[in-house]
């Protein structure tokens, strides 16, 4: 699963220094669909997980991963530069689903102890949507592939491709600029906001 997500972070690399370099707005809009999608989501965790958050996060985040990632967007954008990249997602996206697909059949039984905190979590990324929907409308964007950029569909790796393959290169990077920025934001933040709760 790490070498595919790697190499779809690679491409997708590819595509967001293109996507940047004409779309100057998507680093703002990305965080303000970021910001604000953390807010709801962290005011859901407080109100439903409050006891629960009380243990401090004590687990040491690995940034190896998140060094990775950096690592492989560089190299993507890097080299895109270069060579004209042509490549199609699709059997990338196909390989990540069905690894995914396999990796849950092996943890269903694990899976089901911990339906309460799966469901909390669906219920805190409506929040997080519902919070930045006036960010749709105020920026004047498309409402149905906004929506699926705050939906996340999952991950980064499958809803930056899956959008700019569907709606177009804005959208697909936005999708993955505002999911990347929201995992990396919630690993940073976390253990300074669990300190209250």
């Amino acid at each position: 699963i790490m070498v595919t997500i790697l190499i779809l972070i690679f491409f997708i690399g590819s595509f967001l220094s293109y996507s940047l370099l004409k779309y100057y707005e998507i680093i703002p809009l990305s965080l303000f669909f970021t910001l604000t999608s953390m807010v709801g989501t962290t005011i859901i965790g407080f109100l439903f997980l409050k006891k629960s958050a009380e243990r401090k996060v004590k687990e040491k985040y690995n940034y190896m991963w998140t060094v990775l990632v950096l690592i492989f967007l560089s190299l993507g954008g890097i080299f895109s530069q270069f060579f004209k990249i042509n490549f199609s997602y699709d059997i990338f996206l196909y390989i990540l689903l069905f690894l995914i697909g396999y990796e849950i059949d092996l943890k269903i039984k694990e899976i089901k102890k911990y339906a309460r905190d799966i469901a909390l979590s669906i219920v805190s990324s409506f929040a997080g949507i519902i919070f930045s929907l006036p960010l749709i409308f105020i920026f004047n964007l498309s409402f149905k592939p906004s929506i699926m950029v705050l939906a996340s569909l999952g991950w980064y790796t499958f809803s930056g491709p899956f959008l700019g393959i569907t709606y177009g290169p804005f959208y697909g990077s936005l999708g993955f600029l505002v999911n990347i920025l929201r995992e990396q934001f919630t690993i940073i933040f976390s253990p300074f906001i669990s300190r209250f709760g």
